[in-house]
């Protein structure tokens, strides 16, 4: 049970960072160029891949560990 809840709560921590991070590359290009072309797509893109990759981690940590 502690195990499913720490990938859990690594899972939702990967994705809510995956939005900030895509929110703070919009921010920087945006001021940098004036415009966000070619990477609106990141707001999707991101969270996703921010909670693959937590989860890769808690897996491979939980894997060690045993």
């Amino acid at each position: 049970m502690k195990k499913a809840a720490i990938a859990t709560l690594a899972v939702i921590g990967g994705f809510i960072g995956g939005f900030v991070v895509s929110e703070v590359i919009i921010m920087i290009g945006f001021t940098m160029f004036g415009s966000v072309r070619g990477i609106g797509f990141l707001s999707t893109l991101l969270p996703f891949a921010g909670a693959g990759a937590a989860w890769m981690i808690v897996m491979k940590v939980q894997k060690e560990r045993s």
